[in-house]
């Protein structure tokens, strides 16, 4: 048998598949040798089929494709193995008549994967040789495909391994990544790594604009074109365009004509780069950019331009016409012959010209054949697919230069017709990707020419500029690799258009462990996308029932995007089920196009006009539609002559000769008949001008051949209107311009200008120009043509509007061309831009208008001329051609207008379309009278209230609360109560309100059902008929007449005249402010309270809360009208216990929304009430009272700085089971605007009632019970209204209420159970010595200094928080003991100071340890870490306000312990969101124990609760010590890192978790905790820290240590440091070698006597910008730019270095004190990794060789605003190691008076008279 036979041959390996399979071996003889397979570049591929029918394993020799990871030598090691159509199945036998009957039944899917796990795990034996998985390529991932090595499965893996560093976080990216190296890829050439570099991409907000785009040199894209022999039409091209492999880089290349020299390719760096470590050198490329690619229409893009509005009839036309094109193409000549151009097959075309379109025609049946074929998809089913002769396919590449603006783009085709490279203008263009499944996806670009851009043909240039990247807007594409279809067919193009969608991927979930070779076998095993078609025919299915865009589809779209990578998704139930199409749904286009395409089209018949050879040159005269140049159908005419020996003569008049090269002319003149007038009609131009004759060109002999005059611009083909912009063009560029002007049909004028001219400008021409006239007359034209030169100081003045030729003078002007004003009376009512223009030039063509007039002094040119033609003054130019001499290129200044097809978009839709969700409220006027009782008529109607002067007890009444909530379950006091169960359990006395259970919150429409009889209509009413009147009228919107009843009720319970017992009147009415929180204020109608019945006086006192707590509900309406009742009523409250007042204030922080109104609340009433109305240390209250305004003032001005509302509006609906309110959310919104629980948001009505004069929008403020995708739950504090569920809400998110809320509950702990949970409370608080005065002393003191008690503890509401365990009262002197030790531990590693704090830390309970910068604070830390543990019975919290602070201190603590080893247990690392910790600290997260994220794992969760039990060391935040895992853990040692960068409240979380012993941490006079405005008015930005280190406390009570010695800074810039802010305490152990200045351009200065040495003062008096409130200086930022690059270069005289190494670069950090001059200097610096631009806030904590400051301001007014803040002048001088430049203006920060600032001035003079000045050059 011959070689090929057997490599051609199928061989079977296996015919059926077992669940129980565990060997893979197969013997077959006779198979071809390895010699054979490498000679035939075939490689063994497998086939396993298994379904219903078939079960089978085939081996196949199929030809291999080439790609980087498989050797094409050794393809005999190498086997490919397909599961595309393998499904495992059970086999039954089912007993029937004629025997046993086998039934297959599919295995889950998961058990064939398992399948697939064990027999890649096992390698596949083929006569003796084991193969093992290897890799495979995306596409390859997609249709269930992979390679296998020869050799064990280590072997694979260590060839992987050898190929590259891929990444090892995730197993779906590292696959990707090898995956590139089996994408195939035909190798081109080798590039070394020093002919490329990596260039940074243009990144903005989150997105990359170049993403996947990098640059290739002309040069060596050649060297691709020769090597891998690109060709057109046998023809070598150089694309624009490469999709390339190259080592780790993906991606594409496009042209660069400006890249030149040594660097032969640019990468972008993060986009290009996927992995590294990869040695091969080989340089592939995947495809690469061609010619006439044409578009197509698929289902999607049909689908979706129906939705934005293309008719059903377009469409329809569309598909008809291409089908008819189809059926005619093997009967008619002239259908085939475009067809094959269009489908490239030119020998095929030229056969039909040459020998008629029988010699053809079975092929091209077979061509049809195979393109109806791709009308159907792999299941049969007829799907759309319309060829759009208008549109191209085309590489999306990015803008090289930055000069396309955000919208635009240019597209630069080779067109059909001439095969020209034409630049589309003139129109926005249609641009969409597949698959697009949003019409969204589809979006519309002007299109634009830029000369620079010209050399990028058939690609689609996108800009780097805007918001968002172009690409990104159509299906989340990017610019890697990824198509476009770009049509500018005005057919297609609509008139309305969608926002974008959103298409960020998926969160990648993470990997805990490093990505081996068997993960991305399993991986490959599992990947599926079986969920594509389901989301597909799910979409198709609600597309059909709503349209695209209905929020169904887009939800859909939103899977489909996260699941075409094989992401795993979860398709909601609201989408898995859409209803059936009814009658009245309307008729689906995608439907009626098959329904139309299903009839067969007719066949035309065969044109007799073809049956003669001659005229088959038809074809050759109408060819605009053909895919093929001009010089090509040059080739087949002459080829045609020849053959049927016919001179070439004949059809010269039919071709364009302007159309070809300069080289393709050369050789056609020598094709040619040698006789005279060919090579002037080939090479010349102007002999086929369509304006002037060759008798008219021969005159002044400009036809002969060697003037070699191309035609840029010929109003014949191109629009008139473009004329000045060519024109402009061409005068700018070449040096020999041809400027022809037809007048009148009577007369032409030209123009010759021999040089460049500048646009703009007067330009003098002198005598070089030369002007000439054609008159047409029918007398003797020759006599009257003429051609003169301009004189001596003629000027020639050129822009976009027109020209000027005239002499010194304007006056003096012999040619002026300029734009008319335009008659737009006749289109000036259209708006529709694309209207406007075909009105516009309808009115053009009919002579109302002109696109250019000429005036000309046909004088100058002789009298006689002038005489004969007449006057020429604003004469409408009705032709014009402009012709240039040049050896550059002219293809950049052809276009493709399309000016005239322009659509205009009228209509954006929206991505979220505001919901049409009209309501209204009920109307008393809509109420039947006669259906309602007596009473109710008399009281709503009438205002009769004395209905209810006496009332009657009821049988059965039913309790107020039940009446205030019927059924529903509390909202507001949720939460609350479970805050008081909290505080019940903790000791503390619970609020009394919790005997009253709080008003639940209703739809105020409920009524509710009594317990009791209704009373019948007597003249005594009943209780419960007040209750139904009050909801009644609640529910009837009757505010007025319900607070007449109110006041009504109110004055009858003070005056004890309502007859019946009014403490149960009173409890419903507190009960129902819930429902109706504005009637609050009647209740101030009680007057004084004294005067009141004993029992009302007690209600009034335990129900205060949730009468003040009804005061700020209606608070954010009121505003300043609510404080004095507030006041007021709070005046007459007894008492409140501190659990209450808190209470109150965190209310307040919820649901008071101006910040002036709560301000007056919290500090004008509460505060100045607060030592009345609480009981206990006059300094705990104090304390208390202080710590809640502030975390309150600090939440109300974050949500007040919220603006944003979501996107997409809820629907909300009452969940009364769980007393919540809920909502679906959209699940494709990616609105910036998110929730998670505990969320503080406000919803707001999307509209107003339609029967309601209110013109607010109703709000309501809730916190996020419960997020997860697809749906929220919200706590409302505010009353539910009746249209809860009728209209439409909007949602802002006004920030997290987690951290306040742990403010709120340590304060709460702090202060009324300090034994239970901070045992350290005495010392925190800063109380007296532990010998305090004697026990008489102390009763003599509490009774001066203690707020007197009420007769009970049960009425004063004071728990433990001022008692102790045998209740004695405590005042400010008691106190706590203090641990103490005898024993003195000194270490050598640290310095003195530090061994203080160690032995400071370990004998106190309650250490401050300042550690200024450079310090070794953190070491110091990790050393008291080392010692504390020591005690085997201790627990430890390590905390820090920050991520980024824990991690370094539990980094610091792990390498010391690599090398003491003194602690062998756990450190675990807890945080609620593991992403959050540093990537090299996972390993010690329960998250990482467990082997997934806890937050996606409750029965982890559980085994991490006992994990965090066990473990006696902890590193958290000091905020997600109240979270978690950790809520209701305790410890005894609590550390806090970074205590002085936070506020009080936050140190004080994890304190109450148990703290016996507390080490705080932190630098006091850098920067403090960032607050908001309000808050630190009250002063919450000081820290706990700062308070104690401040403090005179004794020794015994808090230890106070201070590092003095500093390890960063040279010892000149730490002195000003340590004089100014460290007490000149601050020393330095830096020896002044170790901070070497090294030699730079930089002109550092000679030390000076009484100036800092490495401190500069470089002098700017450039000034700031002025106008916006954040500051920037441009002169500032140009000269810091300077001095960096200064600081970089080595000088020129540079001394040669003794070592053998050049000395690394500085690295030079930038600052600067506002966010504008920082976005400034961003600008300004190019990435580098010696140099960093960054606030001052973002540099604490970092260090740099050399910082430089720009200081920003320089006013006349010598303000130097937020310089005032020293702390940030302190962290600027503190960063710096080698030396400080500060760049400032002299005179602003040293003069100027600003009175309490004087003392901030002070230091400024001080530091800039210390600096050693540098004065800069030019400034």
């Amino acid at each position: 048998m011959s070689t090929s036979k057997t490599t051609d041959r199928s061989f079977t390996l296996q015919d059926a598949f077992h669940p129980e399979d565990k060997a893979w071996s197969y013997t077959i003889p006779g198979l071809p040798s390895d010699a054979v397979l490498n000679a035939q570049q075939r490689i063994k591929s497998i086939s396993v089929v298994s379904d219903r029918s078939k079960q089978i394993m085939t081996l196949r020799f199929e030809r291999y494709s080439p790609n980087r990871a498989i050797d094409g030598r050794t393809l005999y090691k190498f086997m490919s193995i397909s599961f595309e159509k393998f499904r495992l199945q059970y086999t039954t036998n089912r007993p029937s008549s004629d025997g046993p009957d086998r039934e297959c039944q599919p295995a889950p899917a998961k058990e064939s994967a398992e399948y697939i796990v064990r027999l890649l795990r096992t390698g596949i034996r083929l006569n003796g040789l084991q193969y093992h998985f290897y890799g495979h390529s995306n596409s390859q991932l997609k249709s269930k495909t992979c390679f296998l090595y020869l050799g064990t499965a280590e072997e694979a893996e260590q060839k992987v391994e050898s190929l590259g560093k891929f990444p090892k976080k995730s197993v779906a990216k590292s696959s990707k990544r090898v995956g590139l190296l089996f994408s195939a890829a035909k190798f081109a050439a080798n590039l070394s790594s020093e002919r490329c570099e990596d260039i940074p991409d243009i990144s903005r907000d989150d997105y990359t604009f170049t993403d996947g785009c990098g640059l290739i040199s002309t040069q060596f894209a050649r060297l691709l074109v020769q090597k891998t022999d690109i060709r057109f039409r046998n023809q070598r091209c150089t694309p624009s365009v490469f999709q390339i492999r190259y080592k780790g880089y993906k991606g594409v290349l496009t042209l660069s004509p400006q890249l030149r020299g040594k660097i032969l390719v640019q990468f972008r760096k993060d986009s290009m780069k996927k992995f590294s470590g990869c040695d091969d050198p080989s340089f592939s490329v995947v495809e690469y950019s061609k010619p006439y690619a044409f578009g197509f229409l698929n289902d999607e893009v049909i689908l979706l331009l129906h939705a934005l509005g293309i008719s059903t009839a377009t469409l329809v036309k569309k598909q008809k016409e291409y089908m008819d094109f189809l059926a005619s193409v093997p009967s008619d000549p002239r259908a085939a012959f475009r067809f094959f151009s269009y489908i490239d097959e030119p020998e095929l075309a030229e056969r039909v010209l040459m020998d008629g379109l029988d010699s053809v025609q079975a092929t091209a049946r077979s061509r049809v054949s195979s393109e109806t074929g791709k009308l159907l998809n792999k299941r049969g089913e007829r799907r759309s697919r319309i060829m759009v002769p208008q549109s191209r396919l085309l590489f999306g590449v990015c803008d090289p230069l930055g000069i396309l603006k955000d919208g635009e783009c240019a597209v630069r085709i080779t067109s059909d017709g001439d095969g020209l490279p034409k630049t589309i203008v003139g129109i926005e263009v249609l641009v969409t990707r597949n698959p697009c499944l949003h019409p969204g996806d589809l979006q519309k670009f002007k299109a634009v020419q830029h000369a620079s851009l010209s050399h990028l043909v058939d690609c689609i240039v996108f800009p780097t500029a805007g918001r968002r990247p172009s690409a990104d807007l159509m299906s989340g594409g990017d610019l890697d690799g990824d198509k476009f279809f770009v049509t500018w067919d005005q057919d297609l193009i609509p008139s309305k258009l969608s926002q974008a969608a959103s298409y960020k991927g998926p969160t990648e979930p993470i990997n805990f462990k490093p990505v081996t070779h068997d993960d991305r076998l399993v991986y490959f095993a599992k990947y599926t996308n079986a969920s594509l078609g389901r989301v597909k025919n799910l979409y198709l299915d609600w597309a059909r029932l709503k349209g695209p865009m209905s929020t169904e589809c887009q939800e859909l779209n939103h899977l489909f995007s996260q699941c075409v990578d094989g992401n795993r998704i979860k398709i909601f139930k609201h989408l898995e089920d859409p209803p059936k199409p009814g009658p009245e749904t309307p008729p689906f286009i995608l439907d009626d196009l098959r329904e139309l395409a299903g009839t067969s089209p007719s066949v035309h018949a065969a044109a007799d006009l073809m049956d003669s050879s001659s005229d088959r040159l038809q074809l050759l005269l109408s060819r605009d539609d053909v895919a093929f140049s001009e010089f090509e159908l040059l080739r087949m005419a002459m080829r045609w002559c020849t053959k049927h020996d016919r001179s070439m003569e004949d059809l010269m008049g039919y071709f364009d000769f302007s159309k070809l090269s300069d080289e393709q002319k050369l050789w056609l003149v020598v094709q040619l008949p040698t006789k005279r007038y060919i090579p002037d009609l080939i090479m010349n131009g102007l002999i086929q001008s369509s304006i002037l004759c060759k008798e008219e060109l021969q005159h002044f002999r400009l036809d002969h051949f060697g003037l070699r005059w191309k035609k840029i611009f010929d109003s014949s083909s191109d629009r008139l209107g473009r004329f000045t912009e060519v024109m402009g063009s061409a005068l700018e560029l070449f040096h020999r311009k041809f400027i022809i002007i037809k007048v009148t049909n009577r007369l032409t004028v030209a123009m010759y200008v021999p040089k460049p001219l500048l646009k703009y400008q007067e330009c003098v021409v002198h005598d070089t120009v030369r002007l000439l006239a054609f008159p047409h007359s029918q007398e003797d034209s020759v006599t009257y043509r003429r051609s003169l030169p301009t004189l001596v100081n003629y000027r020639l003045y050129f822009d976009d509007t027109g020209l000027q030729l005239y002499q010194t003078k304007r006056q003096d002007t012999w040619i002026f061309i300029n734009r008319p004003g335009v008659d737009d009376s006749n289109f000036r009512s259209i708006e529709d831009r694309g209207d406007r223009r075909r009105a516009r030039h309808a009115t053009v063509q009919a002579g109302i208008n002109s696109d250019l007039i000429i005036s000309i002094a046909l004088g100058k040119f002789s009298g006689n001329l002038a005489k004969h033609m007449g006057r020429v003054n604003r004469e409408p130019i009705i032709g014009a051609e402009i012709y240039v001499i040049s050896n550059r290129d002219t293809d950049s200044m052809r276009v493709l207008d399309k000016w005239l097809d322009f659509i205009d978009t009228r209509e954006v839709m929206p991505l979220f379309e505001k919901q049409d969700r009209s309501y209204r409220l009920p109307d008393i006027r809509d109420v039947e009278w006669k259906n309602e009782p007596d009473y109710l008529q008399r009281i709503a109607r009438d205002g009769d209230l004395t209905v209810f002067d006496r009332m009657a007890e009821p049988a059965v009444t039913s309790s107020p609360q039940a009446f205030a909530s019927g059924s529903e379950t509390t909202v507001t006091s949720r939460r609350r109560n479970s805050h008081h169960n909290r505080i019940s359990q903790s000791g503390a006395d619970p609020h009394p309100s919790r005997l009253y259970p709080r008003a639940q919150n209703l739809q105020s429409g409920d009524v509710p059902q009594n317990a009791g009889v209704a009373p019948a209509l007597t003249p005594e009413v009943s209780i419960d008929s007040v209750f139904q009147s009050i909801n009644w009228l609640l529910h009837h919107n009757q505010k007025v007449r319900l607070r007449e009843l109110y006041s009504h009720l109110l004055k009858g319970i003070a005056s004890d005249m309502l007859g019946v017992n009014i403490d149960s009147v009173l409890e419903t009415t507190i009960s129902f402010l819930q429902k109706a929180p504005f009637l609050v204020v009647t209740f101030l109608d009680l007057g004084p309270w004294a005067e009141l019945p004993t029992s009302v006086h007690s209600i009034l006192n335990s129900r205060a809360l949730d009468i003040l707590e009804g005061f700020c509900l209606v608070a954010t309406d009121m505003q300043v009208f609510v404080i004095e009742p507030f006041r007021t009523f709070l005046s007459q409250v007894q008492h409140l216990s501190l659990a209450t007042f808190g209470s109150l204030v965190r209310h307040i922080s919820l649901v008071v929304r101006p910040s002036d109104t709560a301000l007056d609340m919290l500090m004008g009433v509460l505060e100045l009430e607060s030592s009345r109305l609480l009981v206990g240390r006059p300094k705990t209250i104090r304390y208390f009272i202080a710590n809640l305004i502030g975390v309150a003032l600090e939440h109300i001005d974050e949500a007040n700085d919220s603006r944003a509302f979501r996107e997409d509006e809820l629907q909300l609906k009452f969940e009364s089971k769980k007393g919540l309110v809920s909502s679906r959310l959209r699940i494709d919104s990616h609105s910036k605007v998110r929730f998670a629980a505990n969320d503080h948001v406000q919803l707001t009505a999307a509209s107003l009632p339609t029967n309601s004069l209110e013109t607010r929008l109703y709000t309501m403020d809730a916190l996020v019970e419960r997020a997860e995708p697809g749906k929220v739950l919200f706590q409302i504090f505010h009353p539910l209204p009746s249209f809860i569920e009728d209209c439409a809400w909007k949602a802002k998110n006004c920030g997290s209420f987690v951290t306040s809320q742990a403010m709120y509950d340590a304060l709460d702990k702090f202060v009324t159970a300090p034994d239970e949970y901070c045992h350290i409370h005495e010392q925190l608080m800063g109380f007296g010595p532990p010998n305090g005065p004697s026990s008489t002393a102390k009763r003599k003191a509490r009774q001066d200094t203690t707020i007197a008690l009420p007769a009970s503890p049960e009425q004063s509401g004071l728990g433990t928080a001022s008692r102790t365990q045998s209740g004695s009262v405590l005042d400010d002197n008691d106190a706590r003991p203090v641990e103490e030790s005898n024993g003195l531990i000194s270490r050598t590693d640290l310095n003195k100071s530090q061994n203080e704090a160690l032995q400071a830390a370990l004998a106190s309970s309650l250490t401050c340890l300042w550690g200024p910068p450079g310090t070794g604070k953190t070491y110091t830390v990790a050393v008291i870490l080392e010692e504390l543990l020591k005690d085997p019975e201790r627990r430890i919290l390590v905390t820090a306000p920050t991520h980024n602070a824990v991690d370094n201190v539990m980094r610091k603590f792990l390498q010391n312990m690599t090398v003491h080893k003194t602690y062998s247990g756990a450190a675990l690392r807890v945080s609620t969101d593991v992403r959050k910790v540093a990537e090299d600290l996972r390993a010690h997260t329960c998250d990482a124990m467990m082997g997934k994220d806890l937050n996606e794992d409750p029965t982890g969760r559980r085994k991490a609760q006992k994990r965090i039990k066990d473990c006696r060391l902890i590193f958290t935040t000091c905020i997600g010590a109240a979270l978690g895992l950790l809520r209701s853990e305790t410890f005894d040692t609590v550390i806090i890192d970074e205590a002085s960068q936070q506020t009080e409240p936050q140190s004080l979380v994890p304190l109450t978790k148990g703290c016996r012993k507390a080490i705080l941490v932190g630098d006091h006079v850098q920067l403090r905790a960032t607050v908001q405005q309000h808050a630190q008015l009250v002063g919450f930005d000081v820290s706990m820290f700062e308070r104690l280190y401040n403090a005179l406390v004794d020794e015994t009570r808090l230890r106070k240590v201070m590092l003095d010695t500093q390890y960063r800074m040279h010892a000149s810039i730490c002195r000003f440091s340590s004089t100014e802010f460290y007490e000149n305490k601050l020393q330095t152990a830096v020896l002044d070698a170790d901070r070497p200045l090294l030699p730079k351009t930089f002109p550092w200065p000679e030390p000076q006597a009484g100036k800092l040495e490495r401190m500069f003062f470089v002098p700017c008096a450039a000034t700031e910008d002025l106008g916006q409130r954040s500051k920037s200086n441009q002169g500032q930022a140009a000269l810091c730019r300077e001095i960096c690059k200064a600081l970089q270069q080595q000088p020129a005289t540079s001394p040669p270095s003794s070592s053998t190494s050049s000395p690394a670069a500085p690295s030079i950090a930038v600052l600067a004190p506002y966010a504008r001059q920082v976005a400034l200097l961003q600008d300004l610096h190019s990435p580098s990794s010696s140099v960093v631009v960054s606030s001052i806030d973002g540099f604490q904590g970092r260090e740099a060789d050399i910082v430089v400051y720009s200081t920003t301001r320089c006013n006349v007014h010598n303000d130097i605003g937020f310089l005032t803040d020293l702390r940030r002048l302190n962290v600027v001088l503190t960063r710096a190691k080698c030396a400080c430049i500060v760049i400032g203006d002299r005179a602003t920060l040293m003069g100027g008076r600003d009175g309490d600032r004087e003392e901030e001035r002070a230091v400024w003079r001080r530091l800039v008279g210390m600096m050693t000045e540098v004065v800069w050059e030019g400034m």
